[in-house]
């Protein structure tokens, strides 16, 4: 009688996660209407990061509509800071 071996094997050098640590979502547009996940809505300005603990429905929702993305340091290149001024 043949032993059965165990074919799993573990790779702990491949990482599922696609973004990397240096990117971030931000905001692209000008100003986005962005609700938390206790249903309070947050205005923010081009460039500002989004707030840790956004419901993923929120994130989808405004990617899909290119109003956010991944920054790498150059998605809002060029814009004020403080946008009055």
């Amino acid at each position: 009688m043949a032993e059965a071996k165990s074919t799993t094997t573990k790779n702990a050098s491949t990482s599922t996660s696609t973004r990397s640590g240096s990117k971030q979502l931000v905001v692209l547009a000008p100003l986005v209407q962005v609700r938390d996940a206790e249903g309070r809505i947050q205005y923010l300005y081009r460039g500002a990061v989004m707030p840790q603990g956004t419901p993923q429905a929120e994130l989808d929702r405004l990617s899909e509509m290119g109003l956010i993305g991944e920054d790498d340091g150059t998605a809002v290149a060029g814009v004020a800071a403080d946008p009055q001024g």
